[in-house]
């Protein structure tokens, strides 16, 4: 049977891989952002907030392989709310990327 909706999949798949390129582009550049500002006053806390924003993402990258690997065909159901999650993740990026800017 053909899926309805097949061409909004693929849309969403896009969107996803997308904006986890993004993050991951993102986090590179935060991870070189903090080794420079790592011998600063707070850096133990930075350490946890980095810690956490790398298995934020790590976690955001499983979860897409693992629905591209197994669940693709169930459709938009499963795509759309996985690039909601990556949308997340990449917002969640940004406020850290604009914490440690200042």
């Amino acid at each position: 049977r053909e899926i309805r909706g097949k061409g909004m999949i693929g849309f969403w798949w896009l969107v996803s891989i997308a904006v986890l390129a993004v993050e991951i582009a993102l986090l590179l550049y935060i991870l070189l952002l903090y080794s420079k500002i790592h011998r600063t006053t707070g850096g133990r806390l930075l350490i946890g907030i980095q810690l956490f924003a790398i298995l934020f993402v790590a976690q955001d990258a499983l979860g897409a392989w693992t629905i591209l690997s197994f669940y693709s065909r169930l459709g938009t159901s499963v795509s759309f709310p996985l690039a909601v999650l990556n949308t997340l993740g990449l917002a969640a990026l940004l406020s850290l990327y604009y914490t440690l800017r200042t």
